[in-house]
């Protein structure tokens, strides 16, 4: 269980602060959704060889940055302790509802 954890909890909230410590607009947060996305439909159909635990941050990137630019859009002047702490606790709940539903 604790690999389990490790890999779909710590990795990918990780990738979520990381995602909204460093988006301060929305568009930009777009941007990284998209690309993040786009990128994680090319190695599900395996253009891209698999990324082991990148593909954990990479996932926790896309969903950080799409709760940051919901955040950013409705709030712009949100602090940065405010975005992490919506992603972190957002990002924590969908990923060990995962966890628990898959395993």
């Amino acid at each position: 269980m604790d690999g389990l954890a490790f890999a779909f909890v710590t990795i990918p909230c990780f990738g979520a602060c990381l995602a909204a410590a460093a988006l301060r607009d929305w568009r930009l947060a777009g941007a990284v959704a998209s690309g993040g996305a786009g990128l994680l439909v090319l190695a599900s159909i395996g253009a891209l060889p698999p990324l082991g635990l990148i593909w954990s941050v990479l996932s926790g990137v896309v969903f950080g940055a799409i709760l940051t630019g919901f955040l950013l859009a409705l709030r712009p002047d949100g602090s940065l302790w405010t975005r992490l702490t919506v992603t972190l606790c957002a990002a924590f709940i969908v990923f060990v509802t995962h966890m628990i539903t898959t395993t």
